[in-house]
């Protein structure tokens, strides 16, 4: 009985140093300065149409560490705080945008660009540990281009082609 117990705690404390650390979340102030490098960003795109629908654009964040560093991404969605007047015209048909935010070198980066414009969420694909994941940027329709983590920067690596099919 006494081997067991102490196997069991052995495995216990094994396991505990192999499991990846938990990453914590950011505190509100550094969100705030990714959503400001999101309104700045914006602000030659959606947040002239929103303002002209007497409205203003909500951003919602999501911390998520995607690729298993101990350090959380942003995930940050810009939609309008009330529809209606053709507001959600603004964004497209998913009526939002979505980014991908990582601090990097002392500053947050938006690593997507404009692949989140009109996107309805990332669906992350794993890759070897460590390395970005692969995104697939969903919205309308039903084939959707998946981005690869390249040189510092998401880009197009699957298409899909006119009939639907996503292609290399």
């Amino acid at each position: 009985m006494q081997l067991r117990r102490t196997v069991t705690i052995a495995l216990a404390a094994f396991t505990g140093l192999c499991a990846p650390a938990l990453a914590e979340d950011w505190p509100k102030a550094e969100v705030d300065r990714a959503i400001e490098q999101i309104a700045a960003f914006e602000k030659d795109t959606v947040a002239g149409c929103v303002a002209s629908m007497d409205t203003s654009i909500v951003y919602d964040v999501a911390q998520q560490d995607i690729n298993a560093d101990g350090v959380k991404e942003l995930i940050v969605k810009s939609f309008p705080a009330r529809l209606g007047n053709g507001v959600t015209g603004c964004y497209g048909m998913t009526g939002q945008n979505i980014y991908l935010m990582a601090f990097l070198n002392g500053a947050w980066i938006n690593l997507t660009g404009h692949a989140g414009d009109d996107g309805f969420k990332f669906v992350f694909h794993p890759r070897q540990a460590g390395e970005m994941p692969d995104i697939e940027v969903t919205g309308p329709g039903f084939c959707f281009p998946v981005q690869r983590f390249h040189k510092g920067a998401y880009n197009l690596w699957k298409v899909c082609t006119p009939e639907g099919v996503r292609i290399f």
